[in-house]
C-alpha cells in the first residue's frame, strides 16, 4: 500500500530535497491534484518540479514544467509566484542559449516585483537582467544591473543577493581582462558569505577566486581556493558542487603537467556527477579526461571520453561544453596526424563559441586552428590565427595563453627561416613563464617539475637559435637561466639567486612593440569586418600601414645582426658579472657550457677578457652522448670493472667534450677548467675524460658549478694554518642497514688537530665522533670555521625531498631541508667536504633523466653561505676516501695560494701515478668540488 502524505509536507520534501521520499512526495501530489480545482498546487507542484529538473540538468524538461506553472499562477492572479516562475524560466532561457528571451523573461518579473513592492525578487532579477547581457556581451549594461541590485540588496540587507552580485560583477572584470579588479569583487563575495555562514556560497566565491588565479596562471593560489572548496563542498555534504570543485582542481593538475592527479580529480567528478545526476558537470569532467588521456599518449580513451562529451552536451543543449568537445577531439586528430580532420572539429568549435560569446575559449580554438595549419605548413593561415589567438589572449588576461602563442610563433617563425623573429617571440614567451614559476614556488615538487618540463622545451629551442645564429653571449644568459631554474626546481628553494629574465636588445623590444600593435588593430579589423562596419576601408589602409612599421622594426634588426661584431654585440653587460668574476679570478682559467638538445649538443667557452666562444659537435647528439655517459657510469660504480673498457669509453668522451676546444685551451695556456654542466654530462666527473695518453685531471684543475649567478668566487681559504680552523664530524658504526665507516676515525685525526701537542692532524680545530655528532654539536661549533668535514652517510633522493638526507653520529637522519638552518652558521665557511658514502646522486638517478638532482646536497650548503662543496657521485670505498681526503688537505696546507680545485687534482693524481688497485677510477675520481674551486 503507498504510503500518502499532505500536499503541505509533500511540497515541503521537494522544496527542502529529502532524496529518500521524493518519489512518495510525488506520488501524493499527483493523486492529490486529480481535482482540477486546486490549481494552486498544481502549479506549485510543477514549479517544485521543474526545480528538481533544473538541478538535474534536464533543462528542457525544467522549461515545460514551468512554463505550464507559469499560465496557471497568470490566471489565478497569484502574481508573486508568477514573478518567481518568470525569473526562473530566464534562468533556463539563458542556459539554453536564447539570451533575448532570458532578458525578456526576466524584465517581465522585474516589472512584477517593482509593481508589487518586492524588493527582493527585484534585486534577484536585476542581477539575472545582467547575466543575461554579459552572455549577449553587453558588459556595460550587465555592469548597470549589477549595480542597481547591489545597491538594492544593501538597502533591504540581503547579503545573499549582495555577495551573489559582487561575485558576477567580478565575472565581468576578469571576461574584460581586469583580473585584480575581478579578485577585488570575489573575495568582497566571500567575507559576505563567511560572515553570514552561506558555506554553498562560499564554494562559489572560492571557485571565482581560483578560477581567476588560474586565468593568471598563478596556479598555486588557483590550487589552495580550489583545495578549500572542496573542503567546504565536502563538509556540507553538496555533492553537486563537490563534483564541480573536482573539475577545476582537475584542470589545475592538467595544466602543470601531472595526468595522474588529473585523471584522479576528474574521475571522481564524473563519479559525483553521475551520481547526483549532473549531466552537465559529468560532460565538462570527461572532456577534461580525455585532455589527460593525450598527454599520456593513450589517443583510442581520449577519443572515446570526448566523443561521450559530445553527446551528452548536444542532448541537454549545452554548447560551451560541446564546443570544448569538438576543440578536445581536434587536438587528439592533430596528434594522430590527421589536421585535415583538426581543422574542422577546431572551426566548429571557434564558431559556437563566437555565437555564444565565450571569448576566453575562444583563444583556444583560434590557436588550435593556428597549430593545426602550421602542421599542414600551411603559414600563412597558421600565423592568421595565432595572431588572432595571441591579440584575444592580451584582451581576455590570459597570461599562459599568450605565452603559449608567442611559443609557437616562435616556432613558425623559425621554420619560415626567421630566426631573428623567432628569439624574439621565444624571449618574450621565457620571461612570461618566468613570471607564472614565481607564483607556483610553494606547490610541491612534483608540480613544478613536471610545469618546467612541460615549458623547458621553449628555454632550450631559445638558446640553440642564438647559438646558430652566433649570439653566445645571450645564449650564455639562457642557460644560466635555465640552470637557475632546475635548482630552484630541484631543491624547492625560491631564494636560489635574484629572479632573472631574459634581457631584449633595444631592435627587439622595438620588433614586439610593432608586433602587438599589429594584432591589436587586427583583432579590431576583424570586428568590424565580421559586422561589415562603416570605416572597414580606413580600417584596412590603418592596417597595412602598421604592417610597413612592423616591417622596418624587422629590418632593422636584421640589419644590426648582419653588422654586428659577433664577441662584443650583446650588452646586457656582455658576459655576466658572475661569469666574468669567475674566469678573472685566476688566470688560465676557462668557463665551458656543455649545452644539450635532442639532436645536438653544444659547447659555450668563456676566457678571460669577456670572451665568448662556441662550437657545435657535429658528431653526437643527445642519445648518443647518453648511452657512453650510461656505460661510463656503470663502469664506474665497482672497483671490479675493466680499466681499459673505462679508458675507450672517457677517450669517446673526451674526443667529442674536449678534442673540439683543444686550440682554444692551448692558445690560452688554460690550466683550470670550470665546468657549468647540462642534462647527462652531470652524472660523470670530469676528471676521468682521457685524451689516450692522460685523463683530465692530469692537465688540468677541474672543478663544477651550479651556475656562474649562483657562485661567489672572490672569496678564498686564509693562506695561513692558523687561520683555517675547521670542525670535523663523523659516524664510526654501523646504523640501521648502513654499514660500519671503519676509517673516518683515522681520517678526522689525519686532518683536524685538536691540540698544538696533538701529533697528527693539519687544520686547528674540533672534532666530534658518533653521538657526540648531532644537531646542536654542529650549530654550536660552526660558527667561524672556515672548513666544515662531514664524514658519514648520505643519500639525495630526486624523487622525493623528505629521502634526502645525512646521517648524524646518533643514527638520525639530519634532513637536507634543514641544512638551510645552517645559513647563520655558515657565513665565515668556506669549504664543506662531505665524504664517506654517496652524497651527491642516489643510485636510481640515471633512470630518472636531466642530472639536475646531482648538485642538491652541495646547494643547499652553498646557498646557506659555504663558498664550495666536496661531494661524490658514487658510493665510495671507506678506506680510499680517508686516504684521498687526509692528502687533499695536506697539499691544500703545504702550499700558500694552493687552490682547493688543484689541491683536489694532485691528490687524485697521486692514486692515478702510484699504479696498483687504487689506481683504478673508482677509487679517486667520484669527487667533484662544487662552487669555488680557488
Amino acid at each position: 500500500m503507498a504510503k500518502h502524505l499532505g500536499i503541505g509536507v509533500a511540497l515541503a520534501i521537494l522544496l527542502g530535497g529529502a532524496a529518500p521520499d521524493w518519489a512518495v512526495a510525488e506520488t501524493t501530489i499527483v493523486a492529490q491534484l486529480a481535482n482540477p480545482r486546486d490549481n494552486k498546487a498544481r502549479a506549485d507542484f510543477l514549479l517544485q518540479s521543474g526545480i528538481r529538473q533544473y538541478q538535474v540538468s534536464q533543462f528542457r524538461e525544467a522549461l515545460f514544467s514551468w512554463e505550464r506553472a507559469l499560465q496557471i499562477y497568470q490566471n489565478i492572479g497569484d502574481r508573486r509566484s508568477e514573478a518567481t516562475v518568470l525569473g526562473n524560466l530566464g534562468l533556463v532561457y539563458r542556459i539554453l542559449e536564447d539570451p533575448q528571451q532570458a532578458i525578456e523573461s526576466h524584465q517581465q518579473a522585474l516589472d512584477i516585483a517593482r509593481d508589487i513592492g518586492d524588493r527582493q525578487v527585484e534585486a534577484i532579477n536585476l542581477g539575472n537582467l545582467g547575466l543575461a547581457h554579459f552572455v549577449l556581451e553587453d558588459d556595460q549594461q550587465a555592469v548597470e544591473f549589477y549595480q542597481e541590485a547591489l545597491e538594492i540588496a544593501r538597502d533591504i540587507g540581503n547579503r545573499g543577493v549582495e555577495a551573489a552580485n559582487l561575485d558576477q560583477l567580478g565575472l565581468v572584470y576578469r571576461k574584460q581582462g581586469n583580473p585584480q579588479q575581478a579578485i577585488e569583487f570575489h573575495q568582497q563575495a566571500l567575507d559576505i558569505r563567511r560572515d553570514s555562514g552561506d558555506r554553498q556560497g562560499e564554494v562559489e566565491s572560492l571557485g571565482n577566486l581560483g578560477n581567476t588565479h588560474f586565468l593568471l596562471s598563478d596556479y598555486q593560489q588557483a590550487l589552495e581556493f580550489h583545495q578549500q572548496a572542496l573542503s567546504i563542498a565536502r563538509d556540507i555534504g553538496n555533492r553537486r558542487a563537490e563534483a564541480t570543485v573536482l573539475g577545476n582542481l582537475g584542470l589545475v593538475y592538467l595544466t602543470l603537467g601531472d595526468p595522474k592527479q588529473t585523471i584522479e580529480s576528474h574521475q571522481q567528478a564524473v563519479e559525483i556527477a553521475r551520481d547526483v545526476g549532473d549531466r552537465q558537470v559529468e560532460a565538462i569532467n570527461l572532456g577534461n579526461l580525455g585532455s589527460a588521456y593525450v598527454s599520456l599518449g593513450d589517443f583510442r580513451q581520449a577519443i572515446e571520453v570526448h566523443q561521450q562529451a559530445l553527446g551528452i552536451a548536444r542532448d541537454i543543449g549545452d554548447h560551451r561544453v560541446e564546443a570544448a568537445s569538438l576543440d578536445n577531439l581536434g587536438l587528439v586528430y592533430r596528434n594522430q596526424g590527421n589536421p585535415q580532420q583538426a581543422i574542422e572539429f577546431h572551426q566548429q568549435a571557434l564558431n559556437i563559441r563566437r555565437n555564444i560569446g565565450n571569448r576566453q575559449r575562444e583563444v583556444d580554438s583560434l590557436a588550435n586552428l593556428g597549430s593545426a595549419y602550421f602542421s599542414q605548413q600551411d603559414y600563412q593561415q597558421a600565423v592568421e590565427y595565432y595572431q588572432s589567438a595571441l591579440a584575444l589572449a592580451q584582451s581576455v588576461g590570459d597570461i599562459a595563453g599568450q605565452s603559449d602563442v608567442l611559443n609557437n610563433l616562435g616556432a613558425l617563425a623559425t621554420v619560415q627561416n626567421q630566426p631573428e623573429i623567432a628569439v624574439a617571440f621565444y624571449k618574450e614567451s621565457v620571461n612570461i613563464r618566468e613570471g607564472i614559476r614565481t607564483n607556483i614556488r610553494s606547490l610541491s615538487y612534483n608540480l613544478q617539475e613536471s610545469y618546467t618540463q612541460r615549458i623547458a622545451g621553449t628555454y632550450r629551442r631559445l638558446a640553440d637559435l642564438l647559438l646558430d645564429q652566433g649570439r653566445v653571449l645571450e645564449a650564455q644568459q639562457v642557460l644560466e637561466l635555465l640552470k637557475i631554474q632546475e635548482i630552484r626546481d630541484y631543491t624547492r628553494n625560491a631564494r636560489s639567486g635574484n629572479q632573472p629574465e631574459v634581457q631584449y636588445l633595444l631592435q627587439e623590444e622595438n620588433v614586439l612593440a610593432a608586433y602587438g600593435d599589429l594584432i591589436t588593430f587586427e583583432k579590431r579589423l576583424s570586428d568590424c569586418e565580421r559586422a561589415s562596419c562603416n570605416s572597414l576601408s580606413s580600417l584596412r589602409r590603418q592596417r597595412d600601414d602598421l604592417k610597413r612599421e612592423y616591417n622596418r622594426e624587422v629590418q632593422q634588426l636584421r640589419a644590426i645582426l648582419d653588422n654586428r661584431n659577433r664577441d662584443t654585440f650583446f650588452d646586457p653587460k656582455d658576459l655576466s658579472k658572475q661569469a666574468i668574476e669567475l674566469v678573472n679570478a685566476q688566470p688560465g682559467t676557462m668557463l665551458i657550457y656543455p649545452f644539450i638538445t635532442e639532436d645536438k649538443v653544444w659547447l659555450l667557452l668563456a676566457l678571460q677578457g669577456g670572451i665568448v666562444t662556441a662550437r657545435q659537435l657535429p658528431e653526437v647528439n643527445a642519445a648518443q652522448l647518453n648511452k657512453e655517459v650510461f656505460e661510463l657510469r656503470q663502469l664506474l660504480k665497482t672497483p671490479n670493472s675493466d680499466p681499459e673498457a673505462i679508458q675507450q669509453i672517457s677517450q669517446q668522451l673526451h674526443k667529442w667534450l674536449i678534442t673540439p676546444i683543444q686550440p682554444e685551451l692551448d692558445s690560452g695556456n688554460i690550466t683550470n677548467l670550470v665546468f657549468s654542466l647540462d642534462r647527462a654530462t652531470r652524472y660523470i666527473p670530469m676528471a676521468i675524460l682521457h685524451d689516450g695518453n692522460n685523463y683530465l685531471i692530469e692537465k688540468y684543475a677541474i672543478s663544477t658549478i651550479i651556475s656562474a649567478e649562483l657562485t661567489d668566487s672572490q672569496d678564498r681559504l686564509p693562506g695561513t694554518i692558523p687561520e683555517t680552523s675547521i670542525l670535523g664530524m663523523g659516524l664510526t658504526r654501523a646504523v640501521g642497514d648502513l654499514t660500519s665507516l671503519d676509517h673516518v676515525a683515522s681520517e678526522l685525526d689525519g686532518i683536524v688537530k685538536e691540540r698544538e701537542s696533538d701529533p697528527k692532524g693539519i687544520y686547528p680545530g674540533i672534532q666530534f665522533l658518533d653521538n657526540d655528532f648531532n644537531w646542536d654539536t654542529l650549530t654550536g661549533n660552526l660558527q667561524g670555521r672556515k672548513i666544515l668535514h662531514i664524514a658519514t652517510h648520505g643519500n639525495f633522493s630526486p624523487i622525493r625531498q623528505e629521502d634526502s638526507y645525512l646521517v648524524l653520529g646518533t643514527g638520525d637522519k639530519l634532513p637536507i631541508t634543514d641544512i638551510e638552518l645552517l645559513d647563520s652558521y655558515l657565513s665565515e665557511t668556506h669549504l664543506v667536504a662531505l665524504s664517506a658514502c654517496q652524497t651527491g646522486i642516489a643510485d636510481n638517478a640515471l633512470k630518472l633523466g636531466d642530472g639536475s638532482e646531482i648538485n642538491s646536497i652541495s646547494y643547499y650548503f652553498l646557498n646557506a653561505g659555504a663558498k664550495a662543496a666536496l661531494a661524490s657521485l658514487w658510493h665510495v670505498n671507506d678506506a680510499s676516501t680517508s686516504e684521498l681526503m687526509q692528502a687533499f688537505y695536506a697539499n691544500l696546507s703545504e702550499t700558500p695560494g694552493l687552490s682547493k680545485a688543484e689541491a683536489l687534482r694532485t691528490s687524485q693524481r697521486q692514486f692515478v701515478e702510484k699504479g696498483g688497485e687504487k689506481s683504478h677510477p673508482y677509487y679517486w675520481a667520484p669527487f667533484i668540488l662544487i662552487g669555488n674551486g680557488l
